[in-house]
């Protein structure tokens, strides 16, 4: 019995259908527990109306997890390796340091060199002003001047420095604040707004082309896809976030609403059309109309067994060992989806 789905409403037919004691314990338990809660709501309003504070909400701990417990929602770790890195260093250049000849007795014999790679990095700036030599037509009245690269054309700033501003905030997660201080730090004068625009308007063209090019080619080739959305915010107001993807791709999509007249211009669908391949989700509505093949998500399928709370300890024992065998069974489909 799931207790978390009673009404408290109709207790007489709960406790009528409660036949096994264990159940009516498991029952009465949820029952005192909302009681409580709702008896706490009552107490904040009544301290509310008084113009004081009610009870906190303070979190519980987060459990630790058992080391020799193994955790199902972590993969599998891979097997450690220690590697020679001194492979894998790119030398940049070579110096030579020698023996002081004077120290040396006369019989000393010549064995070459041991090498050291000493790890570094040059970090300053490489600021060039280009001269553009220029000349004037008195009978055309027109001036001819030399032209920059073109990758120079139209910016104050080396494809260097932007590549540097991109990888700081793409794979550090470093903000344009704290990307403006590092180049400061260094004498490059750059504002906020410019590295903005360097790591979004420059290439939006580019970035839109390749992103439309990545769903049309991932879902003409996807045996399936998945789809979910949550919130987001997006020019101060409310929207959300929905993503496209497989194990193979992956899309991205803002919408200002999470209807399915929202969702069908992203795969081009008219009114009544249905996409004809398996889509996974967590059955939400706005999702029953994109594809006439459905299947649920795993994870949300379990979710609705974690949402039991039993009291008895025969109880927590059962619904332990059934997670563990779901599990289990999980784990045997992703063996043989990678065996197939």
């Amino acid at each position: 019995m799931n207790a978390d789905h009673l009404d408290l409403k109709h207790l007489n037919k709960i406790l009528a259908l409660s036949r096994n004691p264990s159940d009516i314990i498991e029952v009465q338990d949820h029952i005192i527990k909302k009681l409580k809660e709702e008896i706490q709501q009552l107490r904040d309003e009544v301290a509310r109306l008084k113009d004081e504070k009610g009870k906190p909400k303070i979190l519980p701990n987060v459990p630790d997890i058992p080391r020799d417990k193994p955790n199902h929602q972590v993969g599998k770790s891979k097997p450690w390796k220690k590697e020679a890195k001194i492979t894998r260093v790119k030398i940049d250049r070579i110096q030579k340091f020698c023996v002081d000849r004077s120290i040396l007795p006369d019989d000393a014999i010549p064995k070459g060199f041991r090498s050291v790679v000493i790890q570094d990095i040059t970090f300053k700036t490489c600021n060039t002003e280009c001269l553009l030599e220029r000349f004037y037509s008195p009978s055309l009245k027109k001036t001819f001047e030399a032209k920059l690269p073109k990758d120079l054309q139209g910016t104050r700033f080396g494809g260097r420095l932007k590549a540097f501003a991109i990888t700081l905030h793409n794979l550090g997660r470093v903000t344009e604040n704290r990307i403006q201080k590092i180049l400061e730090s260094i004498g490059t004068i750059i504002s906020e707004g410019t590295i903005s625009n360097i790591m979004i308007e420059e290439k939006r063209e580019e970035f839109t082309a390749e992103k439309n090019a990545i769903f049309k080619i991932g879902m003409e080739n996807a045996d399936y896809f998945q789809i979910d959305d949550t919130g987001a915010r997006h020019a101060g107001k409310n929207h959300y976030l929905d993503v496209v993807c497989n194990d193979q791709f992956g899309s991205f999509f803002i919408l200002g609403g999470k209807s399915k007249d929202d969702l069908r211009p992203i795969f081009g669908l008219k009114e009544g059309e249905q996409i004809d391949k398996p889509m996974v989700s967590d059955a939400a509505q706005q999702f029953h109309s994109i594809s006439s093949k459905q299947g649920l998500c795993w994870i949300h399928e379990i979710r609705h067994y974690r949402k039991l709370t039993p009291v008895l300890e025969q109880h927590r024992t059962m619904l332990s060992g059934f997670i563990d065998r779901l599990w289990h069974y999980y784990e045997l489909l992703e063996d043989f989806k990678e065996k197939s």
